[in-house]
């Protein structure tokens, strides 16, 4: 499949080979990685990328992504980052009106009796376009494993070509966006270019009140799967009434359909492992359930006492999943939301990601 720029102008069009949704699980190559929260199955594309600006689609360069592209208008831009707060374009602050409105009469596609509108978006006179590329080598245990790539938030509509060859495009630029990088990737000198266009037909449901960006502002990453590699995962934590017993139950999906054993090792730092076995695993709905465990003496979660569990699934394989959870109930009674069984008060703003330097790209320190 071959990339078309009309998708901008298209509603029905708002991803092209993203790979479904999941959990978002950390992987490790073994028990060994995942006591020490390092992977090497995973790699950071984060930092300094070539950058070309332009000011709508037909002014880019359309053929950014090839080996033999010109490199001559190309900059530098960091990533994570917004275009805007790299010298390119400007930021903008809308309430209750559109970016556009004022100035561009825009209405979506399929209203007041007309098509598709086509050349909203694609056609603009101002639509800035970020062309992005970067080259890297793959990392050794990445190597021989299938390779996907995950944009963390792209601001709005992205195209990804790797190597010369179109991989997907994307339009949610608030939820990660993932591709399948397998059949074009190579051990060194792989090239990947993302082209990303500030609106597209999503700006008529992502706009809101705050300020405009665009561009690559989150992290970009690979990640490499196992052999046994899971897909999604549930971790179904629960605390009984007594406040001292816990019920923890699974739900797995898998790469393969063969489902290769998993045991499970649940522990606490002040009370050591409270399970350490082989789980049975039952198929429905195509995905793999253990039973119920029944776990009592388990210390509750609240506010005063966010008591954590270490939860390591260990495959065949040797790779592993790590993950923290806690043991507490949320209950509706009376028209009062109880933690616990106690009453629950929450207080709190509403605020966005913001940094006053960084924009919608934060830090730990900033959150």
């Amino acid at each position: 499949m071959e990339a078309d720029i009309r998708w901008l102008d298209d509603p029905k069009v708002f991803r092209v080979g993203q790979l479904p949704a999941h959990s978002d699980h950390p992987i490790y190559q073994d028990t060994e990685e995942a006591a020490e929260g390092r992977s090497s199955l995973v790699q950071s594309l984060d930092g300094i990328w070539e950058f070309a600006y332009s000011v709508n689609a037909k002014s880019r360069p359309v053929d950014f992504y090839r080996e033999n592209a010109d490199s001559a208008q190309f900059d530098t831009i960091r990533v994570p980052g917004h275009i805007e707060l790299a010298g390119y374009d400007q930021i903008h602050y809308i309430n209750t009106m559109y970016p556009w409105e004022g100035k561009i009469y825009r209405r979506p596609a399929y209203t007041l009796g007309k098509g598709l509108a086509e050349g909203a978006f694609s056609e603009a006179e101002y639509n800035p376009v970020g062309s992005y590329r970067k080259r890297f080598h793959l990392a050794e245990g990445l190597r021989g494993k299938r390779v996907i790539i995950c944009f963390k938030g792209v601001e709005q509509a992205m195209y990804v070509w790797l190597n010369g060859h179109f991989v997907g495009y994307a339009e949610d630029s608030f939820t990660p966006s993932e591709f399948d990088l397998t059949p074009y990737i190579k051990e060194k000198d792989n090239l990947l270019a993302v082209e990303v266009h500030k609106r597209s037909t999503a700006a008529f449901l992502e706009d809101q009140d705050f300020f405009s960006f665009s561009g690559i502002f989150r992290s970009v990453y690979l990640y490499a799967k196992t052999k046994c590699y899971v897909e999604d995962l549930w971790l179904n934590a629960c605390l009984a009434p007594d406040n001292q017993t816990g019920t923890l139950r699974l739900r797995l999906k898998f790469a393969k359909t063969a489902v290769p054993k998993v045991h499970l090792f649940l522990g606490h730092p002040k009370d050591g492992a409270v399970f350490d076995s082989e789980l049975p695993l039952e198929e429905a709905d195509g995905f793999y359930w253990s039973r119920e465990l029944v776990l009592p003496g388990i210390r509750k979660w609240d506010h005063d006492t966010p008591e954590l569990y270490r939860a390591v699934l260990a495959m065949e394989d040797g790779s592993c999943i790590a993950y923290s959870i806690g043991f507490r109930r949320f209950e509706l009674k009376d028209r009062l939301l109880l933690l616990n069984g106690e009453r629950l008060v929450l207080n709190g703003v509403n605020r966005h990601e913001w940094s006053p330097t960084g924009g919608r790209c934060i830090t730990r320190k900033d959150m």
